[in-house]
């Protein structure tokens, strides 16, 4: 039986405290790095044969401090002109690459993967 004098209660404020802290923002801002970190590795490897492939778009990995709803976090982004020929391909017909690389995509992937191997075995 609950002991009755120990009592929790969530509260939507409490929850906006938390989600809010530093230590949250902390932990948001390494893991909007590590998704920058994983997307490059994938450009890298997908663009290593590709002469069509976009020169600056290595250098325009960033990251920014966002607020949705009250709750605030980061972004990884990528401000390349051409980051979404990278990402979701693009055909304008002839002999334009398609690069359709899904960097962010493929990123998000490896983190999930990673979060969830110890559930998994």
């Amino acid at each position: 039986m609950p002991n009755p004098r120990v009592v929790w209660k969530s509260d939507e404020a409490g929850w906006l405290r938390l989600i809010n802290s530093d230590g949250i923002s902390a932990f948001t801002m390494l893991k909007a790095a590590e998704i920058n970190k994983q997307a490059a590795a994938v450009f890298e490897a997908n663009s290593k044969h590709d002469s069509e492939a976009p020169v600056f778009y290595l250098q325009s990995f960033h990251l920014r401090r966002s607020r949705k709803d009250g709750i605030r976090g980061w972004e990884a982004y990528n401000d390349d002109p051409t980051a979404e020929w990278v990402e979701f391909g693009a055909h304008a017909g002839g002999k334009t690459p398609v690069l359709k690389y899904r960097c962010y995509g493929i990123a998000m992937d490896i983190m999930h993967l990673n979060a969830t191997k110890d559930v998994i075995t």
